[in-house]
């Protein structure tokens, strides 16, 4: 279970997060693309559990940065 958590987590913290490589992305376009990969990459109920709690995600985000 934690792997799957993490999983969500870590593809979404790199997403929307400056790299070397390239600008971070915003969170809607993030956000899309882990929806876009709900039951492929990620499992349904961690990434929904995910989406039902962005609000403090992004809360716990800012807090970081």
């Amino acid at each position: 279970g934690s792997g799957r958590v993490t999983a969500v987590a870590d593809v979404f913290d790199a997403l929307t997060s400056d790299r070397v490589y390239r600008p971070a992305l915003p969170v809607a376009t993030a956000l899309d693309m882990l929806r876009q990969r709900r039951g492929s990459h990620f499992d349904p109920d961690y990434l929904d559990a995910f989406f039902d709690n962005i609000d403090e995600v992004l809360d716990l985000r800012a807090s970081f940065n």
